[in-house]
C-alpha cells in the first residue's frame, strides 16, 4: 500500500478525467492517455493521482452507447451504467512513465481496446501510464480542469491494481 498522508506538508498533484477513463485507467485496463500536449514535466516519471469529473457529459453517454467500446467495456467488470461510476472523487493514481507523439506508425503498435479509450489522432500525445493503484474507498475531491494539486491531509492509502494488459 501506498500513501503519502503521513507526510504531513505533502501534496499530490491531480489530473481529472472523464468516465470512464478515469476508472479505466486506475484499474489498468487503459494504459496510456491522450491529449493534446505532451506531458508536463512536473508529472512525467512521477505519480499522478486521477480524479473523475463531477459532470458527464453527451459525448461521454454516446461514447458509453458504442458497441465497439461496449464490446471490451464489459469485460472490465465495472458498472454497466456510466452513472454508476464514481463521479467528484480522487480514485487512485498512475505513474507517467512516458510520453509519444502520435503518428500512423504508432497507430500500428496500438490495440483495438486501447484506441476506444483515448483520442488517438496523429498530432496528439500518448503519456504512458503504468503501475496504477486504487483507493478502496474513492475520496470526495473539488476537481479542477487540468492537473491540479491536492493537500497530502486529504490522501488516504492506495492499493496497488495488478496492469490488466
Amino acid at each position: 500500500m501506498t500513501s503519502i498522508s503521513s507526510n504531513a506538508g505533502m501534496t499530490m498533484r491531480v489530473f481529472s478525467l472523464w468516465q470512464p477513463y478515469a476508472s479505466l485507467l486506475v484499474l489498468g485496463f487503459k494504459i496510456n492517455e491522450t491529449r493534446p500536449y505532451a506531458v508536463p514535466s512536473t508529472v512525467l516519471k512521477q505519480r499522478l493521482g486521477i480524479a473523475s469529473t463531477k459532470m458527464i457529459k453527451p459525448e461521454q453517454r454516446a461514447l458509453f452507447a458504442d458497441e465497439e467500446f461496449q464490446h471490451y467495456y464489459r469485460q472490465t467488470g465495472l458498472p454497466e451504467k456510466l452513472d454508476d461510476l464514481p463521479h467528484g472523487k480522487l480514485l487512485g493514481s498512475v505513474f507517467v512513465t512516458d510520453c509519444e507523439l502520435i503518428t500512423d506508425e504508432t497507430l500500428d503498435l496500438i490495440t483495438e481496446e486501447e484506441t476506444l479509450y483515448g483520442d488517438w489522432k496523429p498530432g496528439r500525445y500518448a503519456w504512458g501510464c503504468r503501475d496504477p493503484e486504487v483507493l478502496d474507498v474513492p475520496v470526495p475531491v473539488m476537481g479542477q480542469q487540468g492537473i491540479w494539486t491536492l493537500n497530502a491531509a486529504q490522501v488516504l492509502p492506495f492499493r496497488p491494481v495488478a496492469q490488466k494488459r
